[in-house]
C-alpha cells in the first residue's frame, strides 16, 4: 500500500491506507499520504492506462481528507474537504447522505 502512493493512475490503493492508518491512530500520516496523492494524481485522466474505482476520484478521496483534518481535530479544514466530497456525490444516493451527516457531526464539532 505504501508503494502505492507513487501510482499516478491509483487512488484507491492510498485512500485504503488512509483508512487503515486512521483506525490504527494516526490521521497525521494518513493525511500526508492523501495530500502527496493529489499532488501525483491531482485529477482523473481518460488516457490513462488504469483506471481504478471511479468513486476515489469523484468524492471518497475528499471525504477521506475531512476524516484526516477531523481526527486531528482541524474541523474547519474538514469542512472543507466534506464540501468538495459532497461536490462529487449523486444527488439522493447514499454517498451523498454519507458526506452530509460527515459534514453535520463537523459543524456540530466546530460549534461545541
Amino acid at each position: 500500500l505504501f508503494r502505492s502512493i507513487l501510482d499516478p493512475t491509483c487512488r484507491t490503493a492510498p485512500v485504503s491506507l488512509a483508512r487503515l492508518l486512521c483506525d490504527d491512530g494516526n490521521p497525521n500520516l494518513a493525511n500526508a499520504i492523501l495530500e502527496r496523492t493529489y499532488e501525483l494524481a491531482p485529477s482523473w485522466n481518460p488516457n490513462l492506462m488504469f483506471y481504478d474505482a471511479a468513486d476515489v476520484w469523484e468524492w471518497r478521496m475528499d471525504d477521506w481528507m475531512g476524516v484526516t483534518f477531523g481526527r486531528m481535530g482541524q474541523w474547519d479544514e474538514a469542512i472543507k474537504w466534506y464540501a468538495r466530497s459532497l461536490s462529487g456525490t449523486k444527488p439522493d444516493s447514499w454517498e451523498r447522505k454519507h458526506v452530509e451527516s460527515n459534514l453535520e457531526y463537523a459543524a456540530k464539532m466546530i460549534a461545541r
